[in-house]
């Protein structure tokens, strides 16, 4: 009679446990750094309510008039858009920046919200400046579509060192 032994079946018992629990911890890693990531590009710092919202008769305003960013650092300001027919019922607006007086690199971002009839909403936007020169800049903020600009605000941009 043939006896077979057990301790090959026990071993790669005891590997395949080993790999499930690797396999967790990297899993659980995973998920961590991808929400680390998306909290650092998505969540924009909370901002003030704007003093002036924007209205029919002034249909985009900022806070503050005049934005002030350092040339490598960035910066939060609110930008309030009202919907006096610019926009769709399923348009996602963000704000953008436009032409400005001379090129200069900057970036401003901001997330994507829709804006009923009649309605204003209020973007919390970060600029940021990538190694901009330091001046003095007029510059359009525009409200996008897509690429599309359908309302534009001409503001001044200061850029310290």
């Amino acid at each position: 009679m043939i006896t077979r032994r057990k301790d090959g079946s026990l071993n790669m018992s005891i590997q395949a446990i080993v790999i499930l629990v690797m396999a967790m911890a990297v899993l659980g890693l995973g998920i961590t750094l991808i929400n680390n990531l998306r909290e650092r590009l998505v969540n924009l710092p909370e901002a003030p309510p704007i003093p002036n919202p924007a209205s029919a008769s002034e249909p985009f305003t900022t806070n503050p008039a005049k934005l002030v960013v350092k040339s490598s650092g960035e910066d939060t300001f609110v930008a309030s858009v009202y919907n006096d027919n610019f926009f769709g019922a399923d348009d996602l607006v963000k704000i953008g920046l436009g032409d400005c007086t001379e090129e200069i690199p900057l970036d401003v971002v901001s997330l994507s919200e829709k804006i009923n009839l009649g309605d204003h909403v209020e973007f919390a936007v970060r600029l940021k400046g990538l190694g901009t020169t330091p001046g003095t800049y007029l510059c359009k903020l525009q409200a996008k579509v897509g690429d599309v600009a359908k309302s534009t605000k001409q503001v001044e941009i200061i850029v310290n060192a």
